[in-house]
């Protein structure tokens, strides 16, 4: 849960700037205008992009994302079913001015959190 938190701080402060980029989805109103094909197609490229490890990723982001990306095959998640799980995060109001990336990560990796700290533990890691 800490961990949750502090994703959600880092994604407040940074979608706290004033301007907000056009063209881009940045909070829950924005989000719901989306179609139901358009929230998948976000929801995969989030997906893609937020699990990709980079080579300069420490051992922990590595394996959260790794972890993740286990979790979401071993349980048969798709795109849109990524999708609904944003769009439910977004009716708790906490969320509401969070981007979708954020809600995609505090809810991913909260439900993936078996899997991940699985994933750690092979490396010899405790537990998030």
């Amino acid at each position: 849960m800490r961990l949750c938190v502090l994703i959600a701080s880092m994604f407040f402060a940074v979608s706290a700037v004033p301007a907000a980029a056009n063209g881009f989805v940045n909070n829950r109103a924005q989000w719901l205008q989306l179609s139901p094909e358009a929230q998948a197609a976000y929801a995969q490229g989030l997906n893609d992009s937020l699990n990709l490890v980079f080579a300069d990723d420490d051992l922990n982001a590595a394996l959260v994302k790794v972890g993740r990306t286990q979790c979401m095959i071993e349980n048969k998640i798709t795109a849109a079913m990524l999708a609904d799980k944003i769009s439910a995060a977004y009716r708790d109001e906490r969320f509401a001015q969070l981007k979708p990336a954020a809600v995609y990560l505090i809810r991913i990796t909260d439900e993936c959190k078996r899997t991940i700290n699985q994933t750690r533990l092979s490396f010899g890691l405790g537990p998030m």
